[in-house]
């Protein structure tokens, strides 16, 4: 902002002394910061380069931009049908009780067990199923109405495992690969992706969050097709122990292509995805880029970079910048702070 405003190079020495020192410079420390000044406009030949990289770099990014926001629309507002599964067999390794309930979720009862496995088997028509889905679902039989079973409503899923195979085929069912996690809500240190993990220290969970419907799902790494219905095995392994096992959950799958979204988008954008495209106003494709770029991280990395750098304004910035840095690093400028 100095360097904007005053040409002379002394009254620049002479300011900075006093912003930084409180006090003006001797002769011999005057002429001493004019050499400064001087030796570095050297550098701002380079120091324009620099910054004039990184300014190319965003106009290069910025140039993708219509083409990922357009991806980043469609993957927000690519929400799922699912599709309950109607389990035709469920167990509890430790005896529990599972019933189904007509909304499809199933609730655990009696027997708690410091730690439990649950298996489900069931059939489904669906043909490409990408995902699966679990909501762990509150009830007021539950300790502090769950969805845990522990006595301050949690639990700890250590491993969600699922099987498919042809109906009717020959041999056992082949595991199906997950990944890509997502939750509704996770405790710290206990995000959903530590259910693929099988270890009996980590896992999913959600504490505080008791007494309400948390949702999970994961997205299958190759899509299970098959000729005829399929035939799904579900385990959820819960050993971390203290009777954090799930009360009451729903499962569900779907055969939307991922990416998948979890929950619908922000309501103004819903009502802007609800418009076509070549409908929506000056102020919707507004909103909508506005949105995008507010949360696009590669974005912000490119302008923090620029700022970072700051902008080259003067030949004499160098010089005054190596000036501002050696008063700042002396011993008077650190004895009167």
């Amino acid at each position: 902002k100095l360097l904007t405003t005053e040409k002379d190079n002394g009254k620049v020495i002479d300011e900075l002394y006093l912003s930084v020192l409180s006090r003006m410079p001797n002769d011999k420390e005057k002429a001493a910061a004019l050499q400064t000044i001087k030796d570095g406009e050297a550098d701002f030949d380079t120091y324009v380069k620099e910054y004039q990289k990184h300014v190319d770099a965003l106009a290069a990014y910025e140039k993708t931009i219509p083409g990922t926001q357009a991806k980043w629309e469609a993957d927000l507002n690519n929400r799922p049908v699912w599709t309950t599964l109607d389990p035709a067999t469920l167990t509890s390794k430790e005896g529990a009780t599972l019933t189904k309930q007509p909304d499809g979720a199933i609730l655990l009862s009696g027997k708690v067990a410091a730690t439990d496995t649950y298996t489900l088997t069931t059939k489904t028509d669906l043909k490409g199923i990408t995902a699966i889905r679990i909501e762990v679902l509150p009830d007021p039989s539950l300790p502090a109405q769950g969805p845990g079973r522990a006595a301050n409503g949690n639990f700890v899923l250590n491993q969600f495992e699922i099987k498919a195979k042809e109906e009717g085929a020959a041999g056992n069912a082949n595991p199906v690969l997950l990944h890509k996690g997502v939750s509704t809500f996770n405790q710290d240190g206990f995000p959903i992706a530590n259910a693929l993990l099988n270890q009996q220290a980590a896992g999913w969970a959600v504490m505080p969050q008791f007494g309400k419907a948390h949702t999970a799902y994961f997205e299958f790494k190759t899509p299970v097709q098959t000729a005829k219905d399929t035939e799904l095995t579900i385990t959820m392994v819960q050993k971390y122990g203290g009777e954090h096992t799930i009360g009451k959950f729903r499962l569900s799958v779907t055969t939307t292509k991922p990416p998948l979204a979890l929950t619908a988008p922000p309501e103004p954008l819903a009502k802007i995805f609800a418009v076509e495209p070549a409908k929506r106003t000056p102020e919707q494709v507004a909103e909508l880029t506005r949105y995008f770029r507010d949360q696009d991280k590669e974005l912000k990395r490119f302008q923090e970079a620029i700022a970072a750098i700051g902008k080259p304004i003067d030949k004499r910035q160098p010089g005054t910048q190596d000036l501002v840095w050696a008063l700042i690093n002396s011993k008077a400028f650190q004895f009167n702070h």
